[in-house]
């Protein structure tokens, strides 16, 4: 079976627009070595990377120098099937299992909230290698949608997959991976790693990795699975709670509590914050004492703001993102659901109830 893992060449995610998508870190690894990693052990003996960065492509031919190739642009009439992930893509085991029993076939979550196919980020699938009538590998996605009109693929519906271009579901894939998923159909969990530096008076329980090069001060509560990258500081009395990741040279300060979140590089959540199911972008600073709400008052799930239209999350408790380079004044209070811009700010005390872009007064 021949593989392609793409991309359309985007520069980056709307919270972390200068980090080409494929390099997005999931729980310590680029987005795109997942997606090898996981083709490959779907069966796939040859692997076309086409669209993502130069790093990337050399990571990939340095870890299967055997079935990768970058150049490939012949139809692929040697294999009998094409399966193609965006390089953007966290798919479980079981999902590519399911995936690769069909010819013709393409993975969405239950309730999707954007086409699968024709909507700004392309879902896994596997069409047959016949359907491509002297087309390259890279017309993938246009012959899964020749086959969508003649009724000819399927859809099945998993809830292991997910884009990290879409905020919402990089929370879920570093749930999945930090956390494992049950059965056959999962991930494997964090192995617990305490090689950083560690005060003895701090609290660590469950599947903890604090990588070399890492600090957490004293009084800081550290509840697994949760990983702290190299660089990372942990500051005094914090309260880092379940399914948290902790980037690379990013500084939690004194009692701050995180739950559930992603700090990218170089960001800074000081002093006396509350950071709740949210994705915090590189080099994005929250100001001192600001909170984020993460769950509607009436239950029902969060909707947030993605390629321009509001979608449906699936999750009952989402905060907010905060994009690259953000500047939030102290005291900031975020609606749930909100999203701050790349290089955006607010003021001192401000509540945000609805989304801040740069061009915003």
């Amino acid at each position: 079976m021949l593989g392609v893992l793409a991309s359309k060449g985007e520069i980056g995610t709307a919270y972390a627009p200068s980090t080409h998508a494929a390099q997005v870190s999931v729980a310590g690894t680029p987005v795109a070595v997942r997606a090898a990693d996981s083709m490959v052990r779907a069966g796939v003996d040859e692997l076309l990377v086409t669209g993502v960065a130069p790093t990337v492509q050399r990571r990939l031919l340095d870890r299967y120098p055997e079935i990768v190739t970058t150049e490939r642009a012949d139809p692929p009439t040697a294999h009998d099937r094409v399966i193609r992930l965006p390089a953007t893509a966290i798919v479980s085991p079981g999902a590519l299992d399911a995936l690769g029993r069909r010819s013709a076939a393409y993975l969405r979550r239950p309730a999707e909230p954007l086409p699968p196919l024709d909507g700004p980020e392309v879902r896994p699938l596997v069409v047959p290698a016949d359907a491509f009538e002297g087309r390259p590998p890279t017309a993938a996605v246009e012959v899964a949608r020749d086959l969508a009109a003649d009724a000819a693929i399927d859809a099945i519906e998993h809830e292991h997959v997910a884009d990290v271009r879409r905020p919402w579901e990089y929370l879920d894939a570093t749930e999945w991976l930090l956390a494992g998923t049950a059965g056959s159909d999962g991930f494997a969990k964090i192995e617990s790693d305490r090689s950083g530096e560690i005060h003895p008076d701090a609290e660590l329980t469950g599947p903890i990795a604090v990588r070399e090069g890492a600090t957490v001060r004293s009084g800081a509560v550290i509840e697994g699975p949760a990983l702290v990258m190299p660089g990372a500081t942990v500051g005094p009395n914090c309260y880092v709670r379940a399914n948290s990741f902790i980037s690379n040279d990013t500084k939690i300060g004194a009692a701050v509590e995180l739950k559930n979140s992603v700090i990218m590089n170089d960001a800074n959540v000081p002093h006396q914050s509350y950071v709740g199911d949210s994705v915090v972008g590189p080099r994005a600073n929250v100001g001192a004492g600001s909170l984020v709400a993460n769950l509607r008052h009436d239950g029902e799930q969060v909707t947030l703001t993605h390629a321009d239209r509001r979608v449906r999350t699936g999750r009952r408790k989402f905060g907010a993102v905060i994009g690259e380079g953000a500047k939030l004044g102290i005291g900031t209070r975020l609606n749930v659901g909100t999203v701050v811009g790349a290089n955006a700010t607010t003021a001192p005390g401000e509540v945000v109830r609805r989304d801040v872009t740069t061009e915003d007064p």
